[in-house]
Parts: C-alpha cells; structure tokens; sequence
C-alpha cells in the first residue's frame, strides 16, 4: 500500500466520485438488502475475521456489496480491529489509495438506536469501492456483541447501511480464540 497514498487534493476527489456513485446506485438498492448470517475466516497473513455482509442488487443486475467485519491480527496481538466496506461487485478489488487520519471523519456507527463512538478511520481505496478500519475499542465490540442491529455510515453524505447482529457475539468470540489460539503456537 505504500505506493498507493493519496494526497489532500486527491482525498476530496475520492470522497465526492465514491458519494456520488455509490448514492445514485444505491438509491434503487437500499432497502432490497439480501441478508446473510456472520461468518468467521482466517486469512493468508493470519488475520481471523468475523464478518457479515449484505448484497444490495438492483433492477440492472448490478450488485453492491456491504461488509461489516471485526478482525483479529497475530501482527496486532489479536487486538479487533473494525472494517466496513461499500464494493460494487460480490467481492474486494485491488487496492489505489489509503486516506489516512487525520484527513478522514469518523464513521457513523449506531446500534440499537445507540450512537457509539468511533475514531477516525483508515478509508481504504479500492477499484470497486471503499473500507474504513479503526482499532475497536471495547465499548465498540461490546455495543456489537450486545446489539440486534448495527447502522453504520462510512463517509458523510453516503447511504446509511442496515447489518443485523444476531450472532455477532458468537461469531467475535470464535475469531478472537482462534487468533489466541494460533499465537501462542
């Protein structure tokens, strides 16, 4: 990622190109959200990721896929870390462009009709959409193992996005133990 940083010029440019796409297309989509049950995965570099994600697919057969995930890291002493992804397509593309604090906002994460406050995030760029990641703190783990539903907004002036959290709590705790359980090998 080191060669893909984006300068301040270039930090409003994505911000206004990925609103405006990502708002016209979603406008049709919002509400006919197919939803799916959390997951947990282990990546290549040892990362063990509960995640949920949600496809929004339109009447032009283009879908947009929404990812809230909670990743545990080797790298990080399996410390969570939060991500929530808006990527046209059913999957991740390459990453152009990292936007780093403090040039980005922090998220709007509401759970239970309960703000939770969130730092400001990485906004990752890719060629299909945008992350945001931060350092989880407790509280932010707790509202997500406590919550039904979690309502999260990535950038000001993007859709808001609807992910149920029943089964969060089982899906973070099995992610956190398997990351423990591979670092102390």
């Amino acid at each position: 990622m080191n060669g893909y940083r984006l300068g301040t010029r270039e930090v409003a440019t994505v911000k206004y190109k990925l609103i405006g796409t990502f708002a016209c297309l979603l406008t049709a989509f919002g509400a006919h959200a197919r939803q799916s049950s959390w997951t947990v995965q282990a990546s290549d570099d040892g990362t063990v990721v509960a995640r949920v994600a949600m496809d929004h697919r339109g009447t032009t057969g283009t879908t947009i896929m929404t990812v809230l995930n909670v990743g545990y890291g080797r790298k990080n002493g399996c410390q969570p870390e939060f991500g929530i992804a808006m990527l046209k397509g059913s999957g991740y593309g390459s990453p152009v462009g990292k936007i780093s604090p403090p040039s980005t906002e922090p998220i709007t994460l509401v759970v239970d009709e309960s703000r939770v406050p969130t730092p400001a995030p990485f906004l990752v760029k890719y060629d299909n959409g945008i992350e945001a990641v931060f350092a989880a703190s407790p509280e932010i783990v707790q509202a997500l193992v406590a919550g039904t539903t979690a309502t999260v907004q990535i950038v000001s002036g993007t859709p808001t996005f609807e992910f149920p959290l029943t089964g969060a709590g089982a899906a973070l705790d099995a992610a956190r133990r398997q990351c423990m359980s591979s670092e102390s090998r």
